[in-house]
Order: structure tokens, then C-alpha cells, then sequence
């Protein structure tokens, strides 16, 4: 796995290998993978390991009645990060060193989403699609992720973090609508 290291404007791309394989997400730019996104799943819990250059990382819900999620060191099991949803829609993280990020629509139509400082400033920015126009590309989960210029000073493990969970939020996301749309479908 090579060594994460953006770049401003720097885009990459979230991954899904293999169309059959939902579990497995790589994080790629011009260089190599950066980032591996792995779901463990059980009988009414999951668990998403996030593997990058800077560590290894649990991601997973409190409860099955408990929406937030807690990011755990891989190796240790300590807790790394705490983030809450809001009501309606993005959330916040905050690490144990007392950073706080907000999960957020970037435009209008909730497209592109991206993790913002406490002063607003955006450190990346993240959509569903692919550059690549590919008909084996139609059903796989992806999506393109652009480092801004907060984003690009702000080089550390955390930003690798970040990365992971946005994309992790964007799945859940999709599969909660998903699923919505499928009950809504049933029921009339």
C-alpha cells in the first residue's frame, strides 16, 4: 500500500473490484491504492476495517438502536473518533485529540458531500461515479474523491480516516435509500 500523500486538486477514486464482491472497496489515485475498505458482517452488526499507510481502523455502529459510530484503533481496540449523525441529514466527528469535523452537502441536490473544519473550510470533497465510462462500471459502488486545499495541509493519519468514513457514510447512505425505496415499493 503506498504512502498517503495528496496533493492539492488531487483527484482519486473509490473502488469497488469486483462487481460481485460488496464488501471490498480500494481508495486509488495515479499512484497505487491508498486506502482498503473492508465490511465484516454479522447477524444485526457490522463491522468496516480501514486499512491505509497511517494505520488500521475499526469503523462501527454503538447499537443496532444507536446510529453513532465508533472508530476504533485495529490493533489496540482503543477509541479513536466518535461521530454522531444529525436529524436530518451529515453529522460530526471528533477525535480524541479534540479535533471536530462536519459531515456536509456540498451543493444543493446532496451530490457531493465532504467533511468541513470548524471554520468551515472544506478538506475534500466526494461524489458517487467514475470518470471511467465503462458498462462493467454501471453496477458497481464508486466514486471520485477531490482533495481541497484545507485538505492538502492537512496531511495526517486523520485525513486518512476521513477519507474512509465519507465513503462509509456514502454507502450507508445508499443502502438505507435503497432499502427505503424497497419498503416504500412493497407497501403500495
Amino acid at each position: 500500500m503506498k504512502t498517503f500523500t495528496p496533493t492539492l486538486d488531487a483527484e482519486m477514486h473509490w473502488i469497488q473490484p469486483d462487481i460481485l464482491d460488496n464488501v471490498q472497496f480500494e481508495l486509488h489515485s495515479n499512484n497505487g491504492i491508498f486506502e482498503t475498505l473492508e465490511y465484516k458482517r454479522g447477524f444485526f452488526k457490522e463491522a468496516v476495517i480501514v486499512r491505509s499507510s497511517f494505520g488500521n481502523w475499526k469503523i462501527k455502529q454503538v447499537s443496532f438502536f444507536n446510529p453513532d459510530i465508533a472508530i476504533l484503533n485495529l490493533g489496540s481496540n482503543m477509541e479513536v473518533a466518535t461521530y454522531s449523525r444529525n436529524f436530518w441529514s451529515g453529522g460530526q466527528i471528533e477525535f480524541t485529540t479534540k479535533n471536530k469535523f462536519s459531515w456536509k452537502p456540498l451543493d444543493f441536490w446532496h451530490t457531493e458531500w465532504g467533511f468541513q473544519n470548524q471554520q468551515k473550510s472544506v478538506l475534500y470533497a466526494i461524489r458517487l461515479g467514475n470518470k471511467e465510462r465503462k458498462f462493467s462500471n454501471i453496477f458497481k459502488m464508486q466514486a471520485i474523491v477531490k482533495i481541497k486545499e484545507h485538505g492538502y495541509r492537512y496531511n495526517t493519519g486523520e485525513l486518512s480516516l476521513l477519507l474512509a468514513l465519507g465513503w462509509y457514510l456514502m454507502i450507508k447512505d445508499y443502502e438505507d435509500s435503497a432499502a427505503a425505496g424497497a419498503a416504500a415499493t412493497i407497501s403500495s
